[in-house]
């Protein structure tokens, strides 16, 4: 192939991405935000899981999860609806109050019961393996490693390998859940081992390539207070969930580059394609139209000088009205230009 032919199809190729990153704004015009009474919120879905927790009718949160991981359905802020129901097992497990010196212990024992009741139930070990994990952590004390005595230190660490053969050892099972992965991924973090992440990460997105709670997870295992920053790794993982969806690649790769944002990674450094990020926000909006996409698009925009235009483009191409004239000025107002 000679030069000017080259050159002639590199034109067009140039050409042509600009003209759809141009007129990709456009998909907004005639969307029209979600119902907010048709989604229930956070507390409501916390409210929910503790009502059945409490009334220990544990089968009906098996039936649940399993329902709501085969139809993928998602919220308000672009999760899947199951991620939003099963993050209600570490709201719980974080509670501030400790109502008995055997708080975590009775929880435990409860949870024992239901994966005995039901040990098919993928839901139960995950639900015994966060108890474990928070009983690990209230030992051990919420201070940094070196102001921490080395016993409480040692104790966190036996609980915590415990924790992680218990799930390995219910894999056939519990695996059947994304959260499966989620949950060893922070174990596996609490103890250090970065290998042993590396490999269940890897494993997690071939069984559930598009389930984006494993890669965000993976990636915030990397802060400076566990692994330590990583662009190297960051930049495989933004590889990693394009290449396992391809359809929506673009829509993930948007997402991705909103958590690496929020886990304190610079996406310019990442080599950010803020075209890239046009067309995937845009067509994420256009999946899920809803105030809280829209201000998750804005924060990472606006993280970033140059970006308040392409901002003002998403905004705008909403059908007048369905965004408050003050919701506007609010999300425009510091925002970069």
């Amino acid at each position: 192939m000679n030069s000017k032919k080259l050159l002639t199809i590199c034109l067009l190729l140039v050409t042509t991405s600009q003209i759809y990153a141009s007129d990709i704004f456009q998909k907004l015009n005639n969307v029209n935000l979600m119902d907010l009474d048709k989604y229930k919120t956070k507390p409501q879905v916390e409210q929910e899981m503790s009502s059945y927790i409490e009334k220990k009718q544990f089968n009906e949160i098996t039936k649940l999860t399993k329902k709501l991981l085969k139809n993928e359905k998602l919220h308000l802020d672009g999760r899947f609806i199951h991620t939003l129901y099963l993050d209600t097992f570490l709201y719980m497990t974080k509670q501030p109050i400790v109502v008995s010196d055997n708080y975590f212990i009775d929880n435990i024992n409860e949870a024992s019961k239901w994966v005995k009741q039901d040990p098919k139930s993928a839901t139960g070990y995950i639900y015994k393996a966060f108890w474990l994990r928070a009983y690990a952590w209230y030992i051990r004390g919420g201070q940094y490693t070196n102001n921490t005595d080395n016993k409480s230190i040692q104790i966190f660490a036996n609980a915590s390998i415990e924790n992680a053969k218990f799930l390995i050892q219910n894999h056939d099972v519990a695996s059947a859940d994304p959260f499966y992965y989620y949950i060893l991924l922070m174990i596996f973090r609490d103890l250090g081992l970065e290998e042993d992440s590396f490999n269940v990460y890897k494993e997690a997105i071939q069984k559930f390539p598009n389930h984006r709670v494993i890669y965000n997870t993976f990636i915030s295992n990397y802060e400076s207070k566990w692994f330590g920053q990583n662009y190297d790794i960051v930049k495989m993982v933004v590889e990693d969930i394009q290449e396992m969806n391809p359809k929506i690649k673009d829509i993930y790769y948007y997402h991705i580059m909103f958590t690496a944002n929020n886990n304190n990674y610079d996406v310019t450094r990442l080599d950010v394609n803020w075209e890239r990020v046009d067309i995937g926000a845009v067509l994420a909006l256009k999946r899920m139209p809803s105030l809280e996409m829209i201000e998750q698009v804005s924060e990472l925009y606006c993280s970033y000088s140059g970006n308040k235009e392409r901002l003002k483009k998403i905004i705008y191409a909403f059908p007048k009205g369905q965004i408050a004239q003050n919701k506007i000025e609010g999300l425009l107002m510091n925002c970069q230009s």
